[in-house]
């Protein structure tokens, strides 16, 4: 598991999610998904980018390593099994959108786990 923060676990979400829609993923495309100043997006490109989690080089281009899309992927499918958790102990759409995306962040992996095997991930 490689340890991430909220941050750089959002960084990495979008730009997986980015690399779906657009042939090339550039700062300005973090910076307007996620309404941050530029500066801001450059700031954690950098830090990214030292912890091997993106390839962001002189052409401006971010490219997630493999291990920046491992985490990416890991962040994503826990948020899809809390959505699954949550709507099954009747929460609504909005409530188990809202809540997974906090969630996500800050549950433990033994937490987790049990979720997944309630749910039967």
């Amino acid at each position: 598991m490689i340890y991430t923060n909220e941050s750089e676990e959002m960084y990495l979400k979008t730009i997986l999610s980015l690399s779906h829609e657009l042939e090339q993923v550039r700062l300005i495309d973090v910076a307007n998904k996620l309404g941050y100043a530029k500066s801001s997006v450059s700031n954690a490109l950098k830090d990214l980018c030292k912890r091997e989690l993106i390839i962001y080089g002189d052409d401006k281009r971010i490219v997630l390593t493999d291990k920046g899309i491992k985490e990416a992927n890991n962040v994503n499918e826990k948020y899809d099994v809390l959505y699954k958790f949550i709507k099954k102990i009747g929460g609504s759409d909005q409530t188990a959108d809202n809540d997974s995306c906090k969630l996500e962040h800050i549950i433990s992996e033994d937490l987790y786990e049990l979720i997944k095997n309630y749910i039967g991930e």
